[in-house]
């Protein structure tokens, strides 16, 4: 906007309501100041809400990659790092300040487990040596619903899964 046609507005103004020029420009000088304040503090909060989501959301996906490249069985690869993609993708935007990390961990049996455990639920996921036999699993505490739930990874709804955890 051009600031003579913005001044000439406010001389008008002025003029019309019997104010001072002075006046009317410092008037509409601190309107502008206001606005401007109004839409920096939105803008800064929006930022900071970002980067909140995104340091939780780093926190809950932490060594989670590193511990995925030291499986020895390339098809084991896949499937965690799918798993992860896919969780990740679904826990972008969330509010996750009070989530856990997840965690890893080698069964003895050969399985690799990636679980998200809260204090009253898990939501986990079985990566096995025979891709056909790995799957999901939910469950929770009477307290948190009392649910159990598992099923294949070709059966996975990630966002649900993700929901019930957070909402259980």
């Amino acid at each position: 906007m051009n600031l003579a046609y913005l001044a000439g507005g406010i001389m008008q103004i002025a003029n019309s309501a019997g104010v001072s020029e002075e006046s009317a420009i410092v008037a509409r000088a601190l309107r502008l100041a206001e606005q401007h304040a109004a839409l920096t503090s939105s803008w800064e909060g929006t930022v900071r809400l970002t980067e909140a989501r995104s340091a939780a959301r780093a926190f809950v996906m932490a060594d989670v990659e590193r511990n995925i490249r030291q499986l020895a069985k390339t098809t084991m690869v896949r499937q965690a790092r799918m798993i992860v993609e896919h969780f990740s993708s679904a826990i972008a935007g969330l509010d996750l300040h009070d989530a856990p990390p997840l965690r890893t961990a080698e069964a003895p049996d050969g399985s690799f487990l990636i679980e998200w455990v809260f204090s009253d639920r898990r939501l986990g996921f079985n990566i096995e040596p025979e891709q056909d036999d790995s799957g999901w699993y939910f469950v929770s505490s009477k307290r948190a619903g009392g649910s159990c739930a598992a099923g294949s990874l070709s059966s996975m709804d990630i966002k649900l899964l993700i929901r019930w955890a957070l909402n259980s």
